[in-house]
């Protein structure tokens, strides 16, 4: 008997719209399906290397976030991105990323690899006391 992985395919779970609504900056999302993504959506995290600028960096998150949200969605984050006041930062992109891959996928998230060497880091811990750990200390 030949295998048929389309009748597989078709008989997958499909999730529920409420159960992939998320909310950043008072905007609702809905994240897409694993069956919506194609396998290569992540390939451009690995652009994300300590050399490049910020300005791209950027324009790949934004890219990878449309990429993983319904269409329906695209021109509120567009307009949500350019806000000047409670903007989204870097930081709200990448902990977004970082839930929505492990959710658009359907597998649980994978833990966090170590940090990449930078040029401001060789690998090694700083000895010296942080200029907050000295601010505390003074204040001790």
């Amino acid at each position: 008997m030949r295998k048929n992985f389309d009748e597989d395919r078709a008989e997958r779970p499909r999730i529920a719209t409420e159960e992939r609504e998320f909310v950043i900056g008072g905007e609702t999302f809905v994240h897409r399906t694993p069956d919506e993504i194609w396998p290569e959506t992540t390939f451009p995290l690995d652009d994300l290397t300590p050399g490049i600028g910020e300005r791209e960096a950027l324009r790949v998150l934004d890219q990878l976030i449309l990429d993983l949200i319904e269409p329906e969605g695209h021109e509120r984050w567009k307009e949500l991105r350019a806000q000047r006041e409670n903007p989204i930062t870097t930081q709200d992109m990448s902990d977004l990323i970082a839930w929505l891959i492990p959710a658009v996928s359907g597998r649980p998230p994978t833990p966090q690899e170590p940090s990449s060497l930078t040029p401001e880091s060789n690998g090694q811990n700083s000895t010296e006391i942080s200029s907050l750990e000295q601010a505390e200390v003074s204040t001790s």
